[in-house]
């Protein structure tokens, strides 16, 4: 396990997020997936590119 690397469970707490929408953010490739249920927080990245911050938590509780 990576020591960036968190479980589903955390990362969903973290987000205010169920972890069936952290799962569908990795598929989507937003939330990086290290390993079965094991969720990289530091590689998240937000579509439209850096600096982009209108709107995460709209996007993230779609």
């Amino acid at each position: 396990m990576s020591s960036t690397s968190q479980p589903i469970g955390v990362i969903a707490k973290l987000l205010d997020l169920s972890e069936r929408r952290v799962q569908q953010l990795s598929r989507e490739g937003v939330i990086p997936k290290v390993n079965r249920g094991q969720y990289d927080l530091i590689g998240f990245r937000m579509p439209g590119g850096v600096g982009e911050t209108t709107g995460i938590s709209q996007f993230l509780h779609q």
